[in-house]
């Protein structure tokens, strides 16, 4: 049995046409980026998170998600919907794409502290657990956005 491997050609700039750029954030329409920008990225690990204390919980969480591409893919997506609550969707979007350009402690800074609002038990700079912290999570990103679909329905 012949085992060759088939070449891939590499992924550059060029290759991308101007419909390749993506808005950023599942309701951050006001920022882009180019394709081109995520392809030198390493894959599939997103980079370490800083602990702004005792956010582990939060951190190894985030980097598990990152991995998920088609997440990351919507995450990246234009939200047209202005009328809903999307916060943590949106901070949730600036900060994967902070991530992946390497700047992000201002986002997780804003991150944790918007999570700490939308619930009180993540408020405190207290150990917590992961998966307590992931189902919150998307049960509330599933909250924001199961709305905004519904609300697109209801306008076509």
């Amino acid at each position: 049995m012949n085992h060759t491997k088939k070449s891939k050609s590499p992924r550059s700039a060029e290759n991308h046409r101007p419909e390749d750029r993506i808005s950023i954030g599942a309701g951050v329409p006001s920022e882009t980026a180019t394709d081109s920008e995520f392809l030198d990225l390493p894959q599939p690990l997103p980079p370490g998170f800083l602990n702004l204390g005792n956010t582990c919980y939060i951190n190894t969480t985030l980097q598990c998600l990152f991995t998920v591409h088609p997440l990351l893919q919507w995450l990246l997506k234009p939200n047209t919907s202005s009328t809903l609550d999307q916060r943590l969707t949106n901070s949730l979007s600036k900060l994967v794409v902070a991530t992946f350009r390497r700047k992000f402690k201002t986002e997780l800074q804003e991150f944790r502290d918007l999570v700490g609002i939308l619930h009180s038990d993540f408020k405190e700079a207290r150990e917590q657990d992961a998966q307590e912290f992931l189902i919150f999570l998307l049960d509330r990103l599933h909250e924001e956005n199961i709305l905004r679909s519904t609300e697109s329905e209801v306008h076509r």
